[in-house]
């Protein structure tokens, strides 16, 4: 049985539609925040639901084929970009197979082509959009920052 604050060595599997590792230990399954399909990982239990759990990763005890050292220095801590850990190949392949799933299943599509997507020849620096909240901290100060 897995339980809060164990340590677990494990492999990931899978990917979860907003990026993150899946790994499985005696069937249990754990979400791992920058895991990659591949990886063989020390990682610490955060949250333990009947069903399935929640992990933050330790160690990196082998790396996945397709990890890559993220281009931006805060990509861990900032989640903004939750796959950059990825090599850009096997981003797209994520992708894709994302909406395809989604059209399948929220869509309800089952009798259509779907293309390769294609890429672009420099995946940085591409955004528009940024998101500022605006709050007090403890002290009564108005803070402003980006989210997580």
């Amino acid at each position: 049985m897995v339980r809060k604050n164990d340590i677990i060595d494990l492999t990931i599997e899978d990917l979860g539609v907003n990026g993150e590792g899946i790994g499985k230990v005696d069937g249990y399954t754990l979400f791992v925040k920058d895991g990659v399909i591949g990886d063989e990982v020390t990682v610490k239990v955060m949250k333990a639901n009947k069903n399935f759990g929640f992990a933050r990763l330790m160690e990196i005890k082998k790396p996945s084929k397709d990890r890559v050292t993220p281009r931006c220095s805060v990509a861990r801590q900032c989640g903004g970009c939750q796959i950059q850990c990825l090599s850009y190949e096997e981003q797209l392949k994520f992708k894709q197979n994302k909406v395809y799933n989604n059209l399948v299943r929220i869509g309800g599509q089952d009798d259509f082509v779907m293309k390769d997507i294609i890429g672009m020849e420099e995946p940085f620096n591409y955004r528009n959009k940024a998101q500022f909240p605006v709050g007090i901290d403890k002290e009564g100060n108005i803070v402003s920052g980006f989210y997580a």
